[in-house]
């Protein structure tokens, strides 16, 4: 099975290591949504679905390439952080190769009002030397 979600955990991860050095913050990265108020800002990478590429399976019904979509949360109680996470974690990603198919959305968080979510998705067809291609 191809699965590329750590490495694009560590992808997005690394890309904010400039943005903590300069803001002096601490900034959470993980694979889950669940953020403590004392962790912000916090941003989760989430693949949510890996599917076959259909048209890419061979003779042998060996898949040789899926279509992954991850999906990313920002957590924050600045709007201004959540906005500059954004950006970079968006350069990244489609720096990369990856296709934003949804956002950066700024939701409401009912948990609690002070605190920001900004939500978005990006898909990409990843082959099993996990070359990425935008769709």
């Amino acid at each position: 099975m191809i699965d590329i979600s750590n490495k694009t955990y560590t992808r997005v991860k690394e890309s904010l290591k400039d943005f903590v050095s300069a803001s002096k913050t601490k900034c959470l990265v993980s694979t889950t949504d669940t953020y403590k108020l004392t962790n912000l800002p916090h941003v989760a990478v989430m693949q949510m679905d890996n599917p076959i590429v259909a048209s890419r399976v061979d003779s042998d019904n060996i898949e040789n390439a899926v279509m992954p979509m991850v999906h990313i949360k920002i957590f924050s109680k600045s709007l201004t952080d959540c906005q500059k996470i954004a950006k970079i974690i968006n350069e990244k990603m489609v720096g990369d190769g990856w296709l934003r198919t949804f956002g950066y959305a700024r939701l409401e968080n009912n948990l609690n009002g002070d605190v920001m979510q900004y939500v978005a998705r990006y898909k990409a067809t990843v082959d099993e030397e996990g070359y990425i291609y935008s769709n």
